[in-house]
Parts: C-alpha cells; structure tokens; sequence
C-alpha cells in the first residue's frame, strides 16, 4: 500500500498540477477513479512516499481543509517505472521456489493485498497458507518476502481474539528471533503507535479521523470512552485543539500505544489522562463538552457512561455503530432517542436530544454500514411562562388508602403514588413462562423507538405473549414492541385483566384504591408492555385512570393540563406533533408546531418508578418514554367508566378514548366554522375569526 490523495473529481486536475509541481506526484502509478461512503465521484492521485507529512501547497492545504483525506491502497503501475510490488514480490518468489526445486504452482497463492504498518508489513491471514510452502525454509522465505515488499519486519494476521480485549494476535515473521510488534503510522498528519501483534490498526476510517480533526473543540475537555491507540483522540488535541482529553481503554497494550503516541507528536502530558479498564466503570462524571463513543458494531454499552460524563451544561455525543444499507437515518433516530431516555432517567427530566448529523464512515460488510451520529444532549431550559392559569402541582401520595386517591381525583388533577406493594415477578423472563404466555396478542412493532400515530409508523402483529416478551428482552436496537391488551372482541369488548390473563392476575389482584369510588365503576383493565427505550404518542383518555409501574424499564411521563390543549395539535385524541419532538418544544416549533412551546412550559413532568403508580384525570393528555435500562416496561392501566355508565357504555367505547356525544358535535362544528371562515375573502376573515372566538370565550368553564 503507498500513500493517495483522494480528491472530489472536480478538485483532481488542480491538486494534480499541485503534487506535480511540488514534486509529491508519483508518476510511477496511475490514478484511479472511486466513489467515497457517500457515493461522491472522487480521484485517488498516487503519492511519493512520505508526501502526507509534506509540506503542501496553499491549494492542496485548502483542498484537505474541504474533505480531501490522504490515504493508503494500491494503485496500477503506470508502465514508466519498475514493476508493481506484487510483480517484484512473484519474480522474487519465483526464484526462491525454482532454487529449491519447488513446484511455481505456488505462485498463484501469493497474496495481492497486505497492510504497511510503517516499517512493519502486515500479511493477510490467508496468506501463505497452502501446505508446499512449508517445505522451503521459513527464514529464507520472510527474508525473501521482506526483501521483495521493502519491509524491514514482516508479519501475519490472524483471527481477531473474540474477547473484550479485541487482540489482533499477529504473528512476526521477520526477522528470526524478533518478537518486537511496536511500530508507527503516519496519517493526516498525526503519527499513531501500536504493537501490531496485540492491537489492530484501521485504515478504512481515515475520513471519519480527518472530520474529528475538523471539529470544533478548541478549548473543549473531551471523554474518549473506546480509545484504544488514540484514532480520535489524537487528532482531537493536535488538530481540533481540544484542551483536555480523558481517554479509556480496556486494553493496556492500546494504551500504552497512545501514551508513546503523545510524546511522539509532542503533546504535554498533560494534554490527556490515560484510564485503564471499563469505561462504565473508570469513566468520569460531569467533566466533558464532548463524548466519543467509538466501538463497533454498537457503542450501545456506553450510552449510559456518555451521558453521565457529560457537563451540566450538555454537550455533543459523537456514537459509532452498525446501520442496514437505507436504515442509517432510523438508526440515528433511534440513538438520539435512546440518549434522551437515559439523560432523563439519570440526569433529571426535561434534557433532551438532537441529531446534529449522520456521518457514514464505510461498508463494514455486505449492506452493512459504519455509521456514526453526532447527538446534542441539552440539560432543560429555565422555566417559561405558560398558558394563563394557577401554577399546577404535582399530588404526591405515599400508600393511600381509597378515600385519599377519592380525594385526590375530586381535585381533578394527577397524583404520583409511591410505596405500593404490586409484588414481583414481572420481567420478560417472568412472563414468557407464566401460565398465560401462550395467549396471542396483538403487537404494535416499529422499526424507530418513536410510535406515531399521526401517521402511523408501525404495524401490527399477532405473536404469543411468551414470543413479545423475548423479543422485547433481547432487541435493544429494535424493532420496537408495544402491547396495549384488548379484549377477547376488541371491537366490542373492553380488556379485562383478570379475564383475559388469569395466570397473571393470581399474582397481581387489583388494589382497592385503584379501584373508583362507588357509584362508578372499572370500565377496563389494560396490560402493557414495551421494549427499552420505547416512546408512546401524545394522546388524552376520555376517562379517569390509573398507571401502575408493575416491573421493568421505569417511565419519564409528562402530563398536560386541560388548559394547554391549544398547543397539542390534537387530531381525535392524539397530536399530530411527531414523537421524536416531543421533548425539544424549539423544533416542534421549527416543524411547524409554534404552540407546543407554551403547552410543553405548562406540563408536569415525573419518573414512574416499579411499584409506583399514577392517577390521570380525563382529558390531560401525556406522553409516555420506557427508559432503556431496566428490561421491557411492564404495567397495568385501569380505566374508570363515567359517573352512572355501565357495561353497555364501555361496549360503546372499547378503549375509553370516545369524546361526549355533545364535545364531538361542538367540535364537527368548529370543522364547519373553519370552512365557513375559509370561504370568506382574506380581507375580512381575521375580523369574523375574532367575532367567532369572541363568541366561545363567554362561555362559562365553570
């Protein structure tokens, strides 16, 4: 492999004029036309060795600055000087094998590609490998080999340790008696130091440490959670000028690499903290402006550490991970969302997430693609003043007896109960062996943990119960699951806990104070499960009910109040607001949802803990977000039927979300005002608009 400049087509004649002129251009090879991660036309211009650290031209340094990367592969020889190097290592071979006698059969097992690790030569496992190669002297041959590719030590991959640890396990094959794996590679400018015996080093993301080093960091402190040999967080000090770096490894070998690497490039040692071992468990709290989550095929280990290293104030999670070919965007979506769950559930509610960018670094495998999502984590803005009204409080109770949730529902507002003695026994493990696992449900399934309803963006699916557990137990970068258990009938029944699941109900009676107060009585009992991280659609209920947290994942809820039912872009009972904006009020007002800013102001916000449980009073619409730890959120919703209703009105209203006969005919009459309105001549519309709601707010909300 010799060095390239990969350069965006339209840029080629010019930096080609430049190497030239410089004296860079090798004219020994020929150019190569190829297509970057994005599918941009670009041109790979062969380099004499050594132009990387070059000086360069005011042209080519702009033309680095704008995304052209130096790289390393292996270009065609251009006829006007010697032979490529596997023409010189065959010809070299070819002698060695007719010294000895050997059949030249073997000739057509040399190896095509290898990986130039500085003065180290790394030959692919595959090489070498067919049995009459072991009859010629194995010195001899290194040697030969060695002589013919210009490497002063030659060695042989071999299958990477499937460990934690990541081992690369090379093999040296030259010279006899060196077992010495150190060596160095210069790249964009920054010199990198490994033993390639034990650690590997990765070519193929010289894009992606080319972007690092255009990042705006300067000043920054940055937590590295996966450093190993320094691939960000080198370019990082020397290139993005952050201040501080604190870079964590299992591996000591990487980290003794990096630390070579820092004196190497002449960073003071106190440009960067080295930690050994877990990053979940060595990694610090509240220090970063920026977090690098740099593992593949998922970083998913360190989302929770990411988020607890950042600062108060936020900051930019740069997370590496493995998309489907047409799913990096579902993916990034999932990520970000993910991020805010966990930010919620450890640094309190109200932090939300943003995908700043979706970076495709190259194909990791057939249709396989390694992503990488820069997400803005953001801690909750300063209180805003809501809609006109009293200040709302949040009622907490502690084990209350029937009168006090009576009580608490009389005040027409939400309760968070605490202490509850719900029992045990209700994780996925628990439920896909229960006597009723094998009742079939019917499954909402999404390929992002966002559920929409306005439009949907799931579908369903019938599977047994014991099936939905498992899956949503072991799929945590989905598809997503959500069970809201229905009748026997659902479009005339309403669900029934103790009828539907009896098994599970043996364990779980309903408790007396979940339970409405006499004359009124339960209308259904709903069972739910979600995977990890899931969010559920802004909606409002049509009847009081009860949230009891039976196990799992916990639930950051948000509640609004009747009165900021202006801000929810309702259609039906659910709003139209994405599910993903829920939590970033700004871009659900860039989305075209101005009036969710004061709504969202005007909300109630809580963590809903197992054994916890949570009065909704009709009409408060809220929007519900499993956490991602804890295992798949299990709960119990029960629904209390209107004051003198009975089984023929929960017939008439399965799922309890019916508007008044009297609320829907008030609002099929705002639809016909609205195109009434819409019929006049602009000029005049705003004045009768105003008449109209002039009209509506003489009426008494009691």
């Amino acid at each position: 492999m010799d060095e390239v400049l990969v350069v965006p087509l339209s840029d080629a004649k010019a930096c080609k004029d430049a190497l030239k002129e410089g004296g860079l251009l090798d004219p020994a090879r020929v150019s190569a036309r190829l297509n970057d991660a994005h599918g941009v036309a670009c041109v790979a211009l062969p380099c004499v060795a050594g132009a990387a650290e070059a000086e360069v031209s005011p042209l080519l340094r702009a033309a680095l600055a704008s995304g052209a990367v130096w790289q390393r592969m292996e270009l065609q020889p251009s006829g006007r000087a010697a032979a490529s190097p596997h023409a010189a290592l065959r010809g070299a071979v070819e002698r060695l094998l007719r010294t000895h006698g050997t059949s030249t059969a073997l000739l057509d097992d040399l190896p095509r590609r290898w990986e130039r690790l500085g003065e180290l030569l790394l030959l692919p496992a595959s090489s070498f490998s067919a049995p009459g190669w072991s009859a010629l002297p194995q010195p001899e041959l290194w040697a030969c080999v060695a002589a013919a590719l210009s490497a002063s030590r030659l060695a042989r991959q071999a299958v990477v340790d499937a460990g934690p640890l990541r081992h690369s396990r090379a093999t040296l094959l030259h010279p006899p008696g060196c077992a010495d794996g150190w060596t160095t590679v210069r790249e964009n400018g920054v010199i990198y130091c490994l033993d390639a015996l034990c650690s590997m080093y990765s070519s193929g993301n010289g894009t992606e440490k080319a972007r690092v080093a255009r990042l705006p960091a300067a000043g920054e402190t940055v937590v590295d959670l996966f450093a190993g040999i320094g691939y960000w967080t080198l370019p990082l000090l020397l290139h993005a000028r952050a201040r501080h770096v604190i870079a964590c490894d299992l591996n000591p070998v990487s980290l003794r690499g990096l630390a070579r690497a820092l004196q190497l490039n002449g960073l003071p040692p106190s440009a960067c903290t080295l930690l050994q071992g877990d990053c979940v468990a060595v990694a610090p709290c509240r220090v970063a402006t920026r977090v690098i989550l740099g593992l593949i095929p998922s970083a998913q280990v360190g989302y929770a550490a990411a988020v607890e290293a950042l600062s108060d104030a936020g900051g930019c999670l740069h997370v590496h991970g493995n998309a489907g070919t047409g799913a990096q965007a579902a993916w990034a979506a999932g990520v970000a969302d993910q991020l805010q769950a966990l930010a919620r559930a450890r640094r309190g509610g109200g932090w939300r997430a943003r995908l700043l960018h979706l970076e495709v670094v190259k194909s990791y495998a057939p249709r396989i693609l390694h992503c990488v999502a820069d997400v803005q984590l953001s801690p909750p803005a300063p209180p805003q003043a809501g809609p006109p009204g009293r200040p709302l409080q949040l009622l907490r109770l502690m084990q209350p007896g029937a009168e006090a949730l009576r009580e608490a529902a009389a005040r027409g507002a939400p309760a968070h109960i605490a202490g509850l003695p719900l029992g045990g026994g209700w994780d996925a493990t628990a439920l896909a062996a229960c006597g009723d696992c094998g009742r079939a449900v019917a499954v909402h399934v999404c390929s992002e943990p966002s559920l929409n309803w306005h439009p949907k963006n799931f579908r369903l699916e019938s599977m047994p119960l014991a099936e939905l557990a498992r899956r949503a137990a072991s799929a945590p970068g989905g598809p997503w699951l959500y069970l809201r258990s229905v009748g026997s009938d659902a479009r005339r029944q309403p669900a029934c806990f103790q009828r539907d699941y009896p098994s599970l109900a043996e364990t779980q009676s309903l408790p007396a104070w979940a339970l409405p107060p006499p004359p009124r009585a339960p209308h259904s009992s709903v069972l739910r499960l979600a995977s990890p991280g899931l969010r559920l659609w802004l909606h409002y209920d049509a009847l009081d009910n009860v949230l009891l947290q039976l196990g799992g994942a916990s639930k950051s809820v948000l509640l609004f109040p009747p009165r900021a039912v202006g801000g929810l872009y309702l259609q039906g009972s659910s709003s139209r607001i994405p599910t993903r904006l829920l939590d970033d009020p700004a871009a659900a007002a860039a989305a075209g949802f101005p009036r969710y800013e004061a709504a969202h102001a005007a909300a109630l916000c809580l963590r809903l803990a197992p054994g916890e449980g949570l009065f909704i009073p009709a009409n408060w619409a809220h929007f519900v977000a499993c956490e991602v730890e804890g295992g798949p959120s299990v709960a119990l919703n029960v629904f209390w039927a209107a004051a003198g209703e009975g089984p023929a009105a929960a017939e008439r209203d399965v799922y309890g979300n019916a508007d008044p006969p009297a609320a829907t005919r008030a609002l099929e009459a705002a639809g016909e005002a609205e195109a009434a309105l819409l019929a006049l001549p602009p000029s005049a519309r705003g004045f009768f608009k105003a008449r109209v709601l002039a009209a509506l707010e003489d009426i008494d909300d009691g």
